[in-house]
């Protein structure tokens, strides 16, 4: 008896190792309006061209602030910041993710 409750905590060790929630840890989650954009597929690692409109962006990342931007490019001067878990929307063109490089700066 003692012999299967150990194999039992080991297949059941075994199992919680590869759930899904580590695969799904992994990606990262954006809406722009009401369109998904993931982590995993490189969306949120390059500048997305959206606008010009009110861009509504519900941001689902762990450490990704998203700027919204006037320009082509998501240069300039930001025009919106969402951060990481929240929603918000501004006017714009383009939006970019951007994530922690240290303290007081980002970095794409």
């Amino acid at each position: 008896m003692k012999t299967l409750a150990i194999a039992a905590g080991i297949v059941a060790a075994s199992l919680t190792a590869l759930a899904p929630a580590g695969i799904a840890a992994s990606n990262e989650i954006a809406i722009i309006n009401r369109i998904a954009y993931e982590g995993r597929h490189g969306d949120l690692d390059r500048c997305i061209k959206v606008g010009p409109m009110h861009i509504t962006v519900e941001n689902h990342t762990r450490n990704r602030t998203a700027y919204i931007y006037e320009s082509d490019n998501c240069t300039g001067t930001a025009a919106g910041m969402v951060a990481p878990g929240a929603k918000g929307a501004a006017y714009g063109t383009t939006v970019v993710f951007k994530k922690p490089s240290g303290i007081g700066s980002f970095m794409r």
